[in-house]
């Protein structure tokens, strides 16, 4: 009878948490419908219809150069949106019901991932109502974004890694491998947290490392099977191994005057086009002549050489980054071309409204982890450090950083929820004779 109850209790709890994800994002998806391909991130659309055409996973025009490139984002989610649009069509509709779908998926991992590190349902749910309640993720998760796939990707990738680091088996480490490749092609910036990861596996099994080598095995060989078929096809393509041909224009990006002046407030492909013209005509022509590989490599190059050149300012512009990645202010600061005028104060009134405690009960709830669950609290850490990494080395804006924001509200809730049991058992004891 008390187990019975126990299960209606978790599937209430689970069905409250499943409509509090669907409801509000039903209600943006619908505003969002009208003209919803003319928002969010088109080159993903771009490149989910080319590779339907049979022209493979191409962006036709990249940045301010205009260039095609057929290496320069990975394929995860153009390969599930072609998917989406060969089986339903290329709706608004379909899309909106198929991130609803991941954004339930890993708001419930994220009541897992809770429950592992805590043990205690009533923190799991309040962490879950918070990733399904968000603001910027009911907003984000409707738009044309790899962010609600990413996410659902990391969260079971965290809740993997405690997993295999409580219990070690070979299930566990190949689902490991499996997700940690997957994340991989849908953001390779992913790539820098998982030697960290690896190495917190090592320290929690300390002297069975060795004992315990086979899963790692596993999961490395499962990893490597699951990038392969990407990096064979690139390796066809340009004669060397590569996940993507963006990182040196990425860096080129995330260095030079341009980030200097107009970062963060406006947005990072202003700095870029500012930059791009600044390149004398017959330059910018030689250039666009390379090919994908040796034009990021040649981009690359300039922002090593502005590095090289403005040791004065490499620390101020890494403090400007990492600041707008946690920034409690929108960035980029929202125009009329990003949304209608009459609502951007609004946007910018909710997103600040409801990111800004989260941080704050977030990194208090880490430093609650760091003294009742280091092991786990080390973990989160290591996310986040692996996200300002890359934020450093390119850049990032305050959208870049919503995945990792349901971490905030694990260690938060799981803060919020010892606190209020800490409460009521100091008004029992009060309250005996």
């Amino acid at each position: 009878m008390v187990a019975d109850h126990a299960r209606r209790k978790l599937v209430l709890a689970l069905l409250v948490v499943v409509a509090a994800v669907i409801l509000p994002r039903v209600g943006a998806g619908f505003v969002a419908s009208r003209d919803y391909f003319s928002r969010g991130d088109l080159n993903w659309d771009v490149m989910a219809v080319k590779l339907l055409a049979g022209d493979g996973l191409v962006i036709p025009r990249v940045g301010a150069m205009h260039l095609p490139m057929a290496a320069h984002r990975p394929p995860a989610f153009p390969a599930l949106l072609a998917g989406l649009y060969a089986t339903a069509g290329r709706h608004a509709a379909v899309l909106i019901a198929s991130q609803i779908l991941l954004s339930v998926l890993a708001t419930l991992s994220v009541y897992l991932l809770t429950l592992r590190i805590s043990s205690d349902r009533a923190a799991a749910f309040l962490a879950a109502l918070i990733s399904a309640l968000y603001p910027p993720l009911v907003m984000h998760d409707i738009q044309i974004s790899d962010t609600t796939l990413f996410r659902l990707l990391v969260m079971l990738m965290t809740l993997l890694l405690l997993s295999l680091a409580d219990r070690p088996s070979l299930k566990t480490a190949a689902l490991l491998g499996l997700t940690a490749g997957l994340a991989v092609l849908t953001r390779t910036a992913i790539a820098l947290f998982l030697p960290l990861a690896g190495l917190w596996l090592v320290l929690r099994f300390g002297r069975e490392t060795l004992r315990r080598s086979k899963p790692l095995l596993v999961g490395s060989v499962v990893f490597l099977a699951v990038l392969s078929p990407w990096l064979a096809r690139n390796a066809s393509l340009f004669g060397e191994l590569h996940l993507i041909t963006g990182g040196g224009r990425s860096l080129w990006m995330g260095w030079n005057d341009s980030m200097v002046s107009a970062y963060p407030t406006r947005t990072v492909d202003i700095a870029e086009q500012r930059e791009w013209e600044k390149i004398p005509p017959d330059t910018r022509r030689k250039l666009a002549a390379l090919g994908e590989l040796e034009f990021d490599r040649e981009m690359g190059d300039r922002g090593r050489e502005w590095i090289r050149k403005h040791h004065d300012r490499l620390l101020p512009l890494a403090g400007k980054k990492i600041r707008a990645a946690l920034s409690w202010n929108f960035n980029p600061v929202l125009t009329g071309d990003d949304l209608d005028a009459r609502f951007i104060g609004m946007k910018e009134m909710i997103y600040t409204g409801s990111y800004a405690p989260l941080l704050l009960l977030g990194l208090a709830g880490l430093l609650y982890l760091l003294f009742r669950h280091r092991s786990a609290a080390l973990l989160l850490l290591l996310q986040f450090g692996a996200f300002l990494a890359a934020s450093v080395l390119y850049w990032a804006h305050s959208r870049h950083r919503y995945y990792l924001d349901p971490l905030f509200a694990v260690a938060g809730s799981i803060l919020l929820v010892a606190i209020f049991r800490w409460l009521g058992r100091r008004r029992e004891a009060r309250s005996e004779p």
